[in-house]
């Protein structure tokens, strides 16, 4: 039975969801952004299991569909070709974008560049 807590709104919600966001909220107050990124990142693979099970045969098959997957070019001739190089869980970035506004955490190439490196399992490319 989980237990359940009532905010001063009156919204109900589980206490363990309550905790995550303390517990989210007080590492991105005291540590940089990738300390609540991996919590909310332990949080997403635990609430979601099958879709983490999903997500991993998606990568699989988008590995079998490169052009090249050793830099994760695609096909579809020059004018189409792109790198695809990870696979980023749209839950998961509203979990973080609930947390940091995107002027507080700026999701360009570098922090992906970094994500990929810290969470290889989201890796589509064979090399960065």
């Amino acid at each position: 039975m989980s237990k359940l807590v009532i905010s001063e709104s009156g919204r109900v919600d589980n206490i363990d969801n309550v905790e995550l966001a303390e517990e989210v909220l007080k590492c991105k107050n005291n540590s940089d952004h990738w300390g609540a990124v991996d919590l909310l990142l332990k949080a997403w693979s635990k609430s979601a299991p099958d879709e983490v099970d999903a997500l991993q045969i998606q990568i699989n098959d988008y590995k079998e569909t490169l052009a090249d997957p050793k830099f994760g070019q695609t096909k579809g001739g020059k004018q189409f070709e792109r790198r695809f190089q990870l696979v980023f869980p749209r839950k998961l970035l509203q979990m973080i974008r609930t947390i940091y506004k995107p002027e507080e955490l700026i999701m360009d190439k570098e922090f992906f560049a970094e994500f990929i490196k810290r969470y290889p399992f989201f890796k589509v490319a064979n090399q960065n």
